[in-house]
């Protein structure tokens, strides 16, 4: 019943994580008591012993840095988020000898807010686990599954995806629920309830509940099967966002579930209204543009973090006239508005470009040439009217 059919669209990275941690600073190894003791012995040495001391040492250093999972020297020449992101890919797979308790243990034991074990938790599962069908099957419930059971699956429906999530959260100490309702996947229909085809997570973090998918994080299935893509825009995705692609199931006043929902709120809003806001449109605005049964900005598929919209019409459908796009990307060397054989190049500063222009009749779209490379790709896409 449920499903993986995750719109594809701009997939943007969500930078609540990297905003959390981008202000620890980069503590220095030299800080610590154990260094500090043995650079003062070294600094004590005859100088005729130092190059024997200087292998020895490091020999035995590396040995031990070697036996460690948590990168001791990331910090020194990482940012937080990349350390981060090196210590959970090399947890390619729970260690059969152990539980899932001394697995999240391990897999946790660097994060410094809970935000940090969620994420941890959230990159783990979306990069070690395989949307399957058949496998879902196999499994049947698997909320009567021990956690031990379905990381041992390492595959499975969205309900599985779901609580997989759920239990590496509890044992992490993290409150969090499995949701169930309807996603919008872009699929055109004029009925007035939806059903019901998808589960996702609800964590508390930050003195509220924020949404995770690790399903459609992990990446998409289509009719060629599950292709790998995982992305960050689904961890902690903001309520304005979320409420554009998500519906939970509701519950009536005996306490039974709904297995149907109200379509009215996707009614008219095809997926890429939502990936509009997740390249920095307003969600209100976009939300109403769609409603009210004009066509959104187009959006188009490009790596996480590629660019952010600070100020551009949010229609697809423009006046001829005086228009204004402002974006910024650190990923971009060039952008250029383009109008059939007309290139108009955006002014860069500080990693923020800016242009305005006169539209002509016809289609307009935004142009981007990152770094190193010679092809331009498709940014933002209109029919100037």
């Amino acid at each position: 019943l449920y499903s993986n059919s995750r719109p594809l669209s701009a997939f943007i990275t969500h930078q609540q994580l990297a905003s959390d941690v981008s202000s620890h600073q980069p503590s220095s190894i030299l800080s610590t008591p154990y260094t500090r003791n043995t650079r003062y012995l070294v600094l004590a040495l005859h100088v005729s012993f130092f190059m024997l001391y200087k292998h020895i040492f490091c020999g035995a250093l590396l040995t031990l840095v070697s036996s460690l999972s948590v990168p001791v020297f990331a910090e020194y020449s990482e940012s937080r988020h990349q350390m981060l992101v090196r210590h959970v890919d090399h947890f390619s797979e729970k260690w059969s000898s152990e539980s899932a308790k001394q697995f999240v243990d391990r897999l946790t034991r660097v994060a410094r807010t809970d935000r940090e074990k969620a994420w941890l938790i959230y990159r783990w599962v979306t990069t070690n686990f395989i949307h399957d069908s058949h496998a879902a099957r196999r499994i049947g419930n698997p909320a009567l599954r021990d956690i031990d059971e379905l990381i041992q699956f390492r595959r499975g429906s969205c309900e599985v995806f779901a609580q997989v999530t759920h239990g590496l959260l509890a044992i992490a100490g993290l409150r969090s629920k499995v949701i169930v309702g309807h996603a919008n996947t872009g699929q055109p229909s004029k009925q007035r309830r939806a059903q019901i085809n998808h589960a996702w997570n609800m964590v508390w973090i930050d003195r509220q509940w924020q949404l995770m998918d690790t399903t459609w994080g992990a990446g998409y299935v289509d009719q060629s099967g599950f292709t790998r893509q995982q992305s960050d825009l689904f961890f902690m995705m903001p309520r304005a966002q979320a409420d554009l692609l998500y519906k939970e199931r509701p519950t009536n006043q005996d306490g039974s579930v709904q297995n149907t929902i109200d379509s009215q709120p996707f009614r008219n809003l095809p997926p890429n209204a939502a990936y509009a806001a997740f390249v920095g449109f307003d969600s209100e605005q976009v939300a109403e543009e769609a409603r009210r049964g004009r066509r959104v900005v187009e959006t188009f598929d490009l790596p996480n973090g590629s660019f952010m919209v600070l100020d551009a019409p949010v229609s697809y459908a423009l006046k001829k006239g005086a228009q204004r796009f402002v974006l910024r990307s650190d990923q971009f060397e060039k952008l250029a508005v383009v109008q059939g054989d007309q290139w108009h190049f955006f002014q860069r500063a500080s990693g923020r470009f800016a242009i305005e222009l006169k539209a002509k009749r016809g289609e307009l779209i935004v142009m981007g040439k990152r770094h190193g490379q010679v092809d331009y790709e498709a940014l933002l896409a209109y029919k100037v009217g």
